[in-house]
């Protein structure tokens, strides 16, 4: 019996920079909307056309706190972590600002045992999609008496995303 699956199970979210897994994702939303304007003539109540204006790309994600400190040279992507004062955040921010990506993985079956469908091992990570330019909008963080401290996030990315 072929055993092919069908939907999007076991996700797989992550920050990445210069190609380095830094963190876990582990909630994510992507909106995507299509801005329209409004196209009606003197005298006539209905609208007439709609046309596209603008693509607006946006995501919010909710993240496992992270000690990037660990991983040698890798800083937070979202926050200038150097910054001393408020001039130095400032200025990173309106100059030395650069996107972040987050990619989007699916894990996949190994070895499925033929005759009771059992999967035997897991096989590696499939990326079914990647937000290549994402840039901060707000973030804040929490902690939860017997939990793990987490960090919300979100933002704006200019390319839409495409599901391989």
């Amino acid at each position: 019996m072929d055993y092919k699956q069908q939907t999007f199970t076991a996700p797989l979210a992550a920050i990445e920079i210069n190609g380095v897994r830094v963190g876990l994702i582990r909630n994510l939303t992507f909106t995507e909307n299509t801005q329209r304007g409004e196209v009606q003539g003197l005298g006539v109540l209905t609208l007439q056309e709609v046309p596209a204006v603008s693509y607006r790309c946006t995501f919010t994600a909710d993240s496992y706190l992270i000690n990037l400190k660990k991983l040698g040279t890798v800083k937070d992507p979202f926050s200038p972590v150097d910054a001393t004062d408020s001039k130095s955040l400032v200025n990173t921010i309106l100059l030395g600002e650069k996107p972040v990506a987050i990619h989007i993985y699916k894990k996949t079956a190994g070895n499925i045992d033929s005759s009771t469908g059992i999967v035997t091992s897991e096989g590696s990570f499939e990326r079914i999609a990647i937000a290549t330019d994402c840039f901060l909008d707000s973030k804040s963080w929490n902690i939860a008496e017997q939990g793990i401290g987490g960090k919300n996030i979100s933002g704006r990315y200019l390319t839409p995303i495409f599901l391989t």
